[in-house]
């Protein structure tokens, strides 16, 4: 017992999230890493290692345990445990080993995660019960007094309970329920290594909110492109429909037999222009020939 303390002591000193670690055998003798733990518990009227509720559900499993929440005799606070049982060579249960973990620690490392907006988070076990959520306090429960705590499998809405009932049968996904005539997005997981499933929610005005914001920014870039393309296509237009203008207005006017025929402008070094110095070049030989003609 006393090598298990030490060994629960390195392990408790190496690991931030927990908070105690401890040995309870199946006759009722308990060696925890701390020695202030160990007094504050053996001054507990009625404690009892094998009634405490990660003995008796890790000694009726195979495996790994999480515990629901309860009060810890120790700390005063909610905890959960991560149990597993020792068993001899018959396989008879000789005692449990566990860890705690502060429900406050897991509430600030997991469930209080910035996103940017508006969210919440929960942990709930196989069975639809909170292991974890906002506003999960002690209140006046003792550490020998059962928590209760709230099934999100049997609340009123049906959305939600759909939802969450996937996720404790293994689910993972994206959906949307509807509360207080709000709706609200949801993310949600199943985590094997704890047997519990991980919810975060949030509110789809809040998600849709800087998706709303990309998209004015998107209309009114849109908007000022349109505004710059109708510019220089009216730019461009008057560049290439002026000359041509100017080519119609001479060309009437040699239609109707008038003399006074001047020539354009041969600013241009493109197809228009060329075709510019062509018809100058027409408009003198018809102006030679009229004069000879007087």
């Amino acid at each position: 017992m006393q090598r298990a303390g030490v060994t629960l002591k390195s392990l408790v000193a190496t690991n931030p999230y927990l908070n105690l670690g401890y040995y309870g055998s199946a006759n009722d003798l308990l060696v925890l890493h701390s020695r202030d733990a160990h007094e504050t518990i053996s001054e507990l009227e009625g404690f009892t290692p094998t009634e405490r509720p990660w003995y008796t559900k890790a000694s009726e499993q195979e495996e790994v345990i999480w515990t629901d929440p309860y009060v810890d005799a120790n700390s005063e606070n909610l905890v959960v445990t991560c149990a597993a049982p020792v068993r001899g060579e018959d396989g008879e249960v000789l005692g449990v080993v566990g860890f705690d973990v502060l429900l406050e620690t897991i509430k600030q490392d997991i469930l209080e995660m910035d996103i940017r907006y508006a969210s919440y988070a929960f942990l709930v076990n196989k069975k639809g019960k909170v292991l974890v959520q906002p506003g999960t306090v002690v209140h006046d429960q003792s550490w020998d007094e059962r928590y209760a705590t709230d099934n999100l499998l049997q609340t009123e809405n049906e959305e939600f309970n759909s939802i969450v009932s996937d996720m404790v049968r293994g689910g993972s996904g994206f959906d949307s329920f509807t509360r207080e005539g709000e709706e609200q997005f949801v993310a949600y997981t199943f985590l094997p290594s704890i047997q519990a499933g991980m919810a975060i929610v949030s509110s789809k005005q809040d998600v849709m909110a800087p998706v709303r914001r990309v998209q004015n920014i998107v209309l009114a870039i849109w908007g000022l492109i349109l505004l710059i393309t109708i510019w220089i296509s009216l730019y461009v237009g008057r560049w290439i429909t002026r000359p041509i203008n100017n080519l119609t207005r001479v060309a009437n006017t040699i239609s109707q037999g008038k003399t006074d025929l001047q020539e354009l402008p041969e600013d241009r070094k493109d197809e228009i222009g060329l075709l510019t110095r062509s018809f100058n070049r027409l408009v003198a030989s018809l102006r030679v020939a009229l004069s000879r003609r007087r």
